[in-house]
């Protein structure tokens, strides 16, 4: 499988999720940089009333400590709140006894065109020998199916906007029309991928398709 060597690729691989202290030491490092600066303005109320007098755009430093001080907690708590949700759904992956070859955590707001994906959303799609599988945090078994028989093409979704193409997601193009998957960065963490690991994703879903799908057309997509 391309990328198998990258260690968030062989997490995902694996099924498992990343330390949660990197998280964590970020959330501390940006609320204690808030704390900081708010304890700066404090001890110095000139600098402060400088900025206030000046232009409306200088004024608007003077939220940036407040908005640090709440990003930390923000941050902690959509995260906690993503790794209960995907713990509980890889819980429900292992005991349905399913081997996946790959879990691809994604947003719940995936855009769909064609195939008619209705609610509850998956937020983690496992990959197997059969195709893709949907799960939701309260469904004991998967809730969406993609069929490899029903795949046409794996690639890159892109959204123009400001006259450029920008990376949306993975693009699956089926013979139901296609669905756009958002995926995040890995899994137990709330945060949508960037281009990057986009890419590398798509590549990675095409290699799955090509090795656990026989009847793929050898070098297509």
């Amino acid at each position: 499988m391309d990328h198998s060597a990258d260690r968030w690729v062989q997490r995902l691989r694996d099924g498992v999720a990343p330390p949660t202290w990197r998280i964590a030491l970020v959330t501390v490092l940006v609320s204690a940089i808030g704390v900081l600066l708010l304890w700066q303005m404090t001890a110095r109320p000139d600098v402060v009333r400088r900025l206030a007098d000046a232009t409306p755009r200088s004024s608007l430093f003077l939220l940036v400590p407040l908005v640090l001080l709440l990003t930390g907690p923000g941050v902690a708590l959509a995260a906690w709140s993503a790794g209960r949700r995907d713990r509980r759904v890889l819980g429900r992956i292992h005991a349905a006894g399913t081997h996946s070859s790959f879990h691809l955590p994604v947003s719940t707001g995936a855009l769909v065109s064609g195939e008619e994906f209705a609610d509850p959303k998956p937020v983690i799609w496992t990959i197997d020998h059969a195709g893709l599988h949907g799960w939701a945090p309260d469904h004991a078994g998967p809730v969406h199916e993609l069929p490899w028989e029903r795949i046409r093409a794996i690639g890159v979704a892109n959204t123009p906007f400001r006259g450029q193409r920008n990376d949306a997601g993975i693009w699956v193009s089926t013979s139901r029309g296609h669905v756009v998957l958002v995926p995040r960065t890995t899994l137990c963490r709330p945060f949508a991928a960037g281009p990057g690991k986009l890419d590398v994703l798509a590549r990675v879903l095409r290699s799955l398709r090509h090795e656990l799908d026989p009847s793929s057309v050898t070098g297509g997509q």
